[in-house]
Protein backbone atom coordinates (compact mmCIF):
# COMPACT_ATOMS: atom_id res chain seq x y z
CA UNK A 1 0.00 0.00 0.00
CA UNK A 2 1.59 3.21 -1.11
CA UNK A 3 -0.73 6.04 -0.10
CA UNK A 4 -4.30 5.09 0.80
CA UNK A 5 -5.58 1.52 1.08
CA UNK A 6 -7.66 -0.68 3.39
CA UNK A 7 -4.99 -0.74 6.08
CA UNK A 8 -3.88 2.87 5.78
CA UNK A 9 -6.54 5.60 5.69
CA UNK A 10 -9.10 3.83 3.51
CA UNK A 11 -11.77 3.19 6.16
CA UNK A 12 -11.57 6.77 7.40
CA UNK A 13 -12.12 8.09 3.86
CA UNK A 14 -15.14 5.83 3.37
CA UNK A 15 -16.57 6.81 6.76
CA UNK A 16 -16.15 10.55 6.10
CA UNK A 17 -17.72 10.26 2.64
CA UNK A 18 -20.65 8.16 3.89
CA UNK A 19 -21.35 10.53 6.77
CA UNK A 20 -21.25 13.57 4.50
CA UNK A 21 -23.46 11.84 1.92
CA UNK A 22 -26.13 11.05 4.50
CA UNK A 23 -26.11 14.55 5.98
CA UNK A 24 -25.54 16.59 2.83
CA UNK A 25 -25.29 15.95 -0.87
CA UNK A 26 -22.94 14.30 -3.30
CA UNK A 27 -20.69 17.36 -3.51
CA UNK A 28 -20.31 17.39 0.30
CA UNK A 29 -19.40 13.69 0.26
CA UNK A 30 -16.76 14.17 -2.44
CA UNK A 31 -15.32 17.17 -0.60
CA UNK A 32 -15.17 15.25 2.70
CA UNK A 33 -13.45 12.32 0.99
CA UNK A 34 -10.89 14.60 -0.64
CA UNK A 35 -10.14 16.30 2.68
CA UNK A 36 -9.75 12.93 4.40
CA UNK A 37 -7.45 11.58 1.66
CA UNK A 38 -5.34 14.73 1.87
CA UNK A 39 -5.11 14.26 5.63
CA UNK A 40 -4.13 10.59 5.29
CA UNK A 41 -1.50 11.28 2.65
CA UNK A 42 0.02 14.26 4.44
CA UNK A 43 0.48 12.34 7.70
CA UNK A 44 2.37 9.43 6.20
CA UNK A 45 5.15 8.95 3.68
CA UNK A 46 4.86 6.34 0.96
CA UNK A 47 6.24 2.94 1.93
CA UNK A 48 7.57 2.13 -1.51
CA UNK A 49 11.32 1.77 -1.73
CA UNK A 50 11.20 2.67 -5.42
CA UNK A 51 10.74 6.34 -4.58
CA UNK A 52 13.70 6.26 -2.20
CA UNK A 53 16.03 4.74 -4.79
CA UNK A 54 14.94 7.14 -7.51
CA UNK A 55 15.68 10.31 -5.52
CA UNK A 56 19.48 10.25 -6.03
CA UNK A 57 19.03 9.65 -9.77
CA UNK A 58 16.67 12.62 -10.02
CA UNK A 59 19.15 14.83 -8.18
CA UNK A 60 21.94 13.78 -10.55
CA UNK A 61 19.75 14.63 -13.54
CA UNK A 62 19.03 18.08 -12.10
CA UNK A 63 22.73 18.79 -11.57
CA UNK A 64 23.73 17.69 -15.05
CA UNK A 65 23.24 20.34 -17.71
CA UNK A 66 21.05 19.15 -20.57
CA UNK A 67 22.66 19.73 -23.96
CA UNK A 68 20.31 19.26 -26.92
CA UNK A 69 21.59 16.74 -29.44
CA UNK A 70 21.26 16.96 -33.22
CA UNK A 71 17.95 15.08 -33.27
CA UNK A 72 16.35 17.48 -30.79
CA UNK A 73 17.69 20.46 -32.69
CA UNK A 74 16.31 19.16 -35.99
CA UNK A 75 12.91 18.54 -34.40
CA UNK A 76 12.83 22.10 -33.10
CA UNK A 77 13.74 23.50 -36.53
CA UNK A 78 11.07 21.42 -38.28
CA UNK A 79 8.48 22.40 -35.66
CA UNK A 80 9.33 26.08 -36.07
CA UNK A 81 9.06 25.82 -39.85
CA UNK A 82 5.72 24.01 -39.52
CA UNK A 83 4.36 26.64 -37.13
CA UNK A 84 5.36 29.49 -39.44
CA UNK A 85 3.87 27.65 -42.44
CA UNK A 86 0.59 27.11 -40.58
CA UNK A 87 0.32 30.79 -39.65
CA UNK A 88 1.09 31.87 -43.21
CA UNK A 89 -1.49 29.43 -44.59
CA UNK A 90 -4.16 30.85 -42.31
CA UNK A 91 -3.24 34.41 -43.28
CA UNK A 92 -3.36 33.59 -47.00
CA UNK A 93 -6.74 31.89 -46.52
CA UNK A 94 -8.18 34.92 -44.73
CA UNK A 95 -6.84 37.28 -47.37
CA UNK A 96 -8.34 35.15 -50.14
CA UNK A 97 -11.70 35.10 -48.37
CA UNK A 98 -11.63 38.88 -48.25
CA UNK A 99 -10.47 39.46 -51.83
CA UNK A 100 -12.16 36.72 -53.91
CA UNK A 101 -15.78 37.85 -53.44
CA UNK A 102 -14.80 41.14 -55.09
CA UNK A 103 -13.29 39.25 -58.04
CA UNK A 104 -16.44 37.16 -58.45
CA UNK A 105 -18.66 40.24 -58.35
CA UNK A 106 -16.40 42.02 -60.87
CA UNK A 107 -16.54 39.00 -63.20
CA UNK A 108 -20.33 38.97 -63.13
CA UNK A 109 -20.46 42.67 -63.94
CA UNK A 110 -18.19 42.23 -66.98
CA UNK A 111 -20.35 39.43 -68.43
CA UNK A 112 -23.46 41.62 -68.56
Amino acid sequence: CEFVCHSKGGPEVVQAATAALSSGGLADAVHAAIVQVYSAVSHGRPHSEATVTQEPRAKKRELREEVPNLSTLMQRVVFGFSAVAAVLSILIGVIMLLIVPGWIAAGRRRKR
